[in-house]
């Protein structure tokens, strides 16, 4: 009976740091001590990217982060598998292999890198145990206060080495751009005056009246293939029309944003809460501002854009023009 040929590691090219370039990449965790960094200048043909991995006195490794995972084991357990990456070192007997689990413990080694100052292919295959529930592939750089550099780690089925291919579902780390139409909103409130409105005029949005809410539905899904969305960016195009620099009591800006989800219990959280003035007193001013600092893990509830606007005469001083927002999926949770 054939297979269809399938790597089992996520983001084996380490393509995607969405966390930063200085940590680890996305569905890797760093054991040990040392640090871990994208590389861009000492690179395998044939990728954009490395993994520069520098250790501290005692060496460290880098493993797959999502290794005690249900949906991981499950697959790995009572197997025959393959692990192969390409590896780069200026020393030797640093570098190598190894698979692991819980129950054999270390089941295998590679062979290490000749230390030459070239990229080397290793590999090592060996068979977890039937009862497995912690299946690891590991990159050792065993060495004191040393550098390797790792690209492109596959892990296959059976005895046979192979180079680096995507796993099935890479795809989805894949940044994702939507944006969300001015013409989409539903709702402003201003205390003490509930009949504060949105309108909407020439593809942008604005309050009725001075100093009102805007809301905008957040209609990017939680999960995607049953994996939590992320958000990067939320990007705000605006338009200050009547801001005067010359006139202290007279100010027109987008005074706060919030992302805001409605619980199952209708408590209303602030999942995003952006409280700096964005187009404070400038006149005639026409820009975008990112309102996301730390990216948000979505949860499965409602959310919704808030824009809270101070503005001070007519009902165009503060024009929302777009919304722009860039997400992904957390493919490896």
């Amino acid at each position: 009976m054939s297979l269809a040929l399938k790597n089992h590691i996520l983001n084996g090219n380490f393509a995607y740091w969405y966390s930063g370039t200085s940590v680890v990449p996305d569905g890797w965790t760093l054991s040990g001590g040392g640090s871990v960094a994208k590389e861009t200048t000492i690179v395998k043909s044939g990728f954009e990217q490395s993994t520069k991995l520098i250790s501290d006195a005692n060496g460290n490794a880098l493993q797959n982060s999502y290794y005690t995972d249900l949906w991981w084991y499950k697959k790995m357990q009572g197997k025959t598998v393959t692990f192969s990456c390409w590896v780069y070192a200026s020393d030797a007997s640093i570098a190598r292999l190894a698979l692991y689990d819980n129950i054999t413990g270390y089941i295998a080694y590679s062979s290490y890198h000749t230390g030459d100052g070239t990229w080397q292919f290793l590999s090592v295959n060996g068979a977890t145990s039937i009862t497995a529930t912690n299946v690891q592939t590991v990159l050792f750089n065993s060495g004191n206060t040393k550098t390797i550099y790792v690209v492109g780690a596959t892990l296959v089925e059976g005895d046979g080495a192979f180079a680096w291919f995507p796993h099935e579902v890479d795809h989805l780390y894949d940044q994702v751009t939507r944006h969300i139409s001015p013409l989409t909103v539903v709702q402003t409130y201003l205390t003490g005056d509930a009949t504060n409105e949105a309108y909407c005029r020439d593809r942008h949005a604005y309050c009725k009246e001075a100093n009102g809410n805007l809301y905008f539905p957040f209609d990017i899904p939680s999960k995607i293939a049953g994996k939590t969305t992320c958000i990067d960016e939320i990007t705000v195009f605006y338009k200050i029309e009547d801001g005067d620099v010359a006139t202290s009591n007279s100010a027109d800006y987008i005074d706060s944003v919030r992302l805001q989800r409605n619980d199952q219990d209708d408590t209303i959280t602030n999942a995003l809460n952006h409280t700096a003035n964005i187009g404070d007193d400038t006149y005639n001013d026409t820009g975008n501002h990112n309102v996301v600092d730390t990216m948000y893990e979505m949860v499965d509830s409602d959310h919704w854009l808030l824009f809270e606007v101070v503005h001070d005469t007519t009902l165009t001083d503060v024009k929302i023009l777009d919304i722009s927002v860039k997400y992904h999926t957390k493919v490896h949770t």
